[in-house]
C-alpha cells in the first residue's frame, strides 16, 4: 500500500516534469518558427533592395557616361 502510493506519486511528478518541459519545447518551437518567418521577410527585401541598388547604380552611371566631357 505505502509502496503503491510511492510509485504513483513518482510517476505523477515524472509526468509533471515530461510535462513541463513539453511545454516549454512547445514555445521554443513555436518562437523558431516566428523568427524564421521573420528571418525570410528579411532576405525578401534584401533582395528587393539589391536590385533596386543596382537599378539606380547604373541609372547614375549611364547619366555620368552621357554627361562626360
Amino acid at each position: 500500500m505505502k509502496r503503491d502510493k510511492i510509485q504513483d506519486e513518482l510517476a505523477a511528478s515524472t509526468k509533471e516534469a515530461i510535462e513541463k518541459e513539453a511545454r516549454q519545447g512547445i514555445r521554443l518551437y513555436s518562437a523558431s518558427e516566428a523568427i524564421d518567418e521573420e528571418i525570410r521577410t528579411l532576405d525578401a527585401e534584401n533582395i528587393v533592395l539589391d536590385t533596386e541598388l543596382d537599378f539606380v547604380r547604373s541609372l547614375y552611371k549611364n547619366l555620368r557616361t552621357k554627361n562626360a566631357p
